[in-house]
């Protein structure tokens, strides 16, 4: 169960790293400003896409990987999730403490890395042919 995440940090590390560039923004000041904020953590939701997208479709380009078009599309909702999600609770965090918020986005982040095995693998297990 351990190998699922200690095995694939470089695939967490690339899921989550809207999320991870994203922190050190929640950090300052810039959180008081809402609208600043969502358009840091867009911005970053999408490049965070284009690039966990770029790698699948590389590691589909190898047959030996078994990466499936349904693996890439749930990549791609968890590399936008993380970002939006943790802007979400920073905005609602906004009058609390700097460390308080780095530290909410940073869990925020940490659920990401924990959740992302379980997603792709239903996600790549839908059409039955992995039972």
């Amino acid at each position: 169960m351990i190998v699922m995440w200690t095995g694939n940090v470089p695939f967490l590390l690339y899921a989550t790293s809207g999320g991870i560039a994203l922190i050190p923004f929640v950090a300052s000041t810039l959180v008081l400003k809402p609208s600043r904020v969502w358009g840091v953590a867009l911005g970053l939701a999408v490049a965070a896409v284009a690039l966990n997208v770029a790698i699948a479709l590389s590691d589909q380009s190898d047959p030996a990987n078994n990466v499936l078009n349904r693996d890439i599309s749930a990549i791609a909702v968890l590399a936008f999730s993380c970002p939006t999600v943790s802007a979400f609770f920073a905005v609602r965090s906004a009058q609390r403490s700097a460390l308080a918020r780095s530290a909410m986005a940073a869990s925020v982040v940490a659920a990401f890395m924990f959740v992302t095995p379980f997603f792709v693998l239903v996600a790549h297990c839908t059409s039955g042919d992995c039972l």
